[in-house]
């Protein structure tokens, strides 16, 4: 069973001085628009004339649900949205083709909108659900041929998607979707107070290929993030020594880029970003990784997973002993840094790991040729490059 995906709810308009002006906006969809998931990216295509990705809308979602449990299939948490579009009067090079921008669905739209949504814990045992924005926003990194700017486009217009906040209760996830969140004791949807935060400075450039060792990815993304001790200190975990990959493969080697603000309470200071290295790259980094078992079989993406919470475990436990408590936004911008690291997926044969990294996966043909395949759930129209 597959779990629905709580993301960002953000208006879209971006574009330069030069770029061709807009369109009028065609009119808000008459419904408000709820999961799954594949109908939310199928009425942004339709809605604002995309060309749909190739193969049509993978029904798949790319959560999976933890055993016995489902996700709710009513309106809840402010999480459904109406949205409308323009485009611009022609197509530039530089400019990015469409503008969106959406409206949160409240109880003025339908019984049950602004209720707390009750969700599972994830397959990780928190209530992070918000991790998967990041993975969907990595999808864009499965067509390496993307130009900058449209990818930088796609990912604002991926913003529509609603942002999912939550708060652990007996258990369970109480969740509310942007501009709301849930009230401490997890009862009712409150709007999030305007923005105070200092505003973010530009990313930086783009760092080098990392690579493992472990350690080294780590020790990259903090210097590159310019990223020290302190109260801004992220938790990544202790590196594995055990997981050794002489060469770069598998679309796991990756660039990172960041942007930072000023440390302000309750203003997450860094943002990152980052995108897989491909075969442009090098000359090995397309092909499945061939490695050691982990934890005496191939799943990678657990192994990490499991020592990211015990990083985080270990965050709580040191707060709790000096009598303080980690507030929601600081543990959603550790973990949305905590998701450039590579997580991938694995297929054993001849007793290694054939493994290959999130947008990829390891696809095995009739003939045991294992290849590194871009996952349903990760295609889209920034899979084609006609003007957008």
């Amino acid at each position: 069973m597959k779990c629905l995906l709580l993301l960002v709810f953000a208006g879209v308009a971006f574009g330069t001085d030069d770029c061709p002006p807009y369109e009028p906006m065609n009119d808000w969809t008459s419904e408000c628009i709820w999961y799954p998931l594949a109908n939310m990216r199928k009425k942004i295509v339709e809605h604002c004339g995309m060309p749909p990705p190739p193969g049509g809308f993978s029904m798949a979602t790319m959560i999976p649900c933890p055993a016995g449990e489902s996700m709710p299939t009513s309106p809840c948490g402010n999480c459904g949205y109406k949205m409308r579009c323009q485009k611009r009067t022609a197509p530039k090079d530089g400019c990015f083709l469409i503008n969106a921008e959406k409206k949160t669905c409240t109880e003025e739209d339908g019984t049950g909108f602004g209720a707390v949504c009750d969700l599972p814990k994830t397959v990780r045992g928190d209530c992070y659900w918000p991790q998967y924005l990041a993975g969907l926003k990595q999808c864009l990194n499965a067509n390496p041929s993307l130009p900058g700017w449209r990818r930088d486009g796609y990912q604002k217009l991926l913003k529509i998607l609603p942002a999912g906040h939550c708060v652990e209760k007996d258990g369970r996830c109480k969740c509310c979707c942007d501009p709301y969140w849930p009230n401490e004791e997890g009862t009712a949807c409150v709007q999030k107070e305007p923005d105070h935060c200092p505003a973010f400075g530009d990313y930086n450039e783009w760092s080098q290929c990392m690579w493992y060792p472990e350690g080294d990815l780590i020790k990259g993304i903090k210097e590159h993030c310019q990223l020290g001790a302190g109260p801004g200190k992220i938790p990544f975990p202790e590196p594995d020594p055990s997981i050794q990959i002489p060469d770069k493969c598998g679309y796991c080697s990756f660039k990172v880029r960041c942007k930072k603000r000023d440390e302000h309470d309750g203003c997450f200071h860094v943002i990152g970003d980052k995108k897989n290295c491909g075969p442009d790259d090098c000359p090995n980094c397309g092909n499945p990784c061939a490695i050691q078992k982990i934890d005496g079989g191939c799943d990678w993406q657990s192994h990490l997973s499991t020592r990211v919470k015990n990083a985080i475990v270990q965050v709580h436990k040191v707060a709790e002993a000096q009598g303080k408590k980690i507030p929601r936004w600081k543990k959603e911008g550790y973990m949305r840094m905590l998701s450039l690291l590579p997580f991938g997926k694995c297929i054993e044969k001849d007793n290694q790991c054939h493994c290959c990294c999130h947008p990829y996966e390891p696809t095995q043909d009739e003939a045991g040729n294992i290849t590194c395949q871009v996952k349903a759930t990760c295609q889209g129209p920034w899979m084609r490059t006609p003007p957008s």
